[in-house]
């Protein structure tokens, strides 16, 4: 399990990907949380990794900033009530009467404020490199776009990201990957597999990136290299023995 101020993070969450980077000298400073809602995911990882770090909590929801004022207030660092976009100016955005986590752009909305993380973060002064998160259903694509300034003041993200082109969809995975590729932006993580109940199907995963120019996981001293080249030909050969034994036993089955 990933490490992190002492603690064991389980791989599969939202926090590891954090702490790896973190465990290899990877520099962050600040975290911004796009689509926040109480704040939880800032205030997790101050806990976990120490409150060196600087928070900006950013949610489109005033039902939010009672909790949002309260970790400001407690812990500092920043917090934003506005739409995030490609864009400054206005949105239509509606919310669910069943709870606030639905809510997002519609067409029968009210208007409510939309900035660029461009232009936030030219308006509070936080210290880099960043670590950028973002849940906001289905509009990660465009908040990128209206980042272009400030991306390589980032060291990585994560983004909530659809895998594939549904009626409603505004950007997914290969849109994304492709953007940030481009920017020197490598992938660095996949946790977090939504599956769609009906039939199972995957339609959704949290993808980490990270900023080419803190890239360590080409670094490994030769040691290490040999000696994950030694455990990884026993996995093999203890594999291959596995698949064999199950080959015969499927056989078995058939005259």
């Amino acid at each position: 399990m990933p490490q992190g101020q002492g603690v064991d993070i389980p791989r599969n969450s939202f926090f590891a990907p954090l702490a790896i980077m973190k465990n290899n000298g990877v520099p962050i400073n600040s975290i911004i949380d796009i689509g926040c809602a109480d704040g939880s995911f800032a205030l997790q990882c101050l806990a976990i990794f120490g409150r060196s770090m600087t928070v900006f909590n950013i949610d489109a929801q005033r039902a939010y900033e009672p909790s949002l004022l309260k970790i400001q207030q407690k812990v500092g660092g920043y917090y934003k009530i506005t739409a995030v976009s490609s864009l400054n100016g206005q949105i239509r955005f509606s919310i669910s009467d069943k709870s606030p986590y639905w809510g997002g752009p519609s067409d029968q909305g009210d208007y409510i404020e939309c900035r660029t993380l461009d232009s936030l973060l030219q308006e509070i002064k936080i210290p880099e490199p960043y670590f950028i998160k973002m849940d906001i259903e289905g509009t990660e694509f465009s908040v990128l776009q209206g980042a272009v300034n400030i991306l390589d003041k980032a060291a990585g993200m994560m983004l909530e990201t659809d895998l594939y082109y549904g009626a409603t969809s505004r950007g997914n995975f290969l849109d994304i990957y492709t953007f940030l590729a481009a920017r020197n932006f490598s992938l660095f993580d996949l946790t977090n597999f939504g599956y769609r109940p009906s039939d199972h199907t995957l339609y959704q995963v949290y993808t980490t990136f990270l900023n080419k120019k803190y890239e360590f996981r080409d670094k490994q001293s030769l040691t290490g290299n040999q000696a994950q080249e030694t455990d990884l030909t026993a996995a093999m050969i203890r594999r291959r023995q596995e698949l064999i034994a199950k080959n015969e036993e499927i056989l078995s089955r058939w005259k």
